[in-house]
């Protein structure tokens, strides 16, 4: 099964944490608990140009991101 953090052509939402950490996430996978939707949908590009201006950087494992939970 594909990565699916790794469409080029999907659409991912910013989520943000109580500590204010930054993720990309895809729209189709449920928003996992403790976190809300920050921005978006938009493109994956997009969506980590914005991450990554912010100074926060990426880390969809803070969003609980693994095999088991996405597949």
């Amino acid at each position: 099964m594909p990565n699916p953090f790794d469409d080029q052509e999907a659409f991912y939402l910013t989520l943000i944490s109580a500590d204010l950490q930054y993720s990309i996430w895809p729209t189709y996978i449920d928003v996992p608990s403790g976190w809300e939707i920050h921005r978006g949908p938009a493109p994956r590009a997009e969506v980590l140009a914005w991450i990554d201006a912010t100074g926060a950087g990426t880390g969809t494992e803070r969003a609980g991101a693994t095999a088991e939970t996405i597949s």
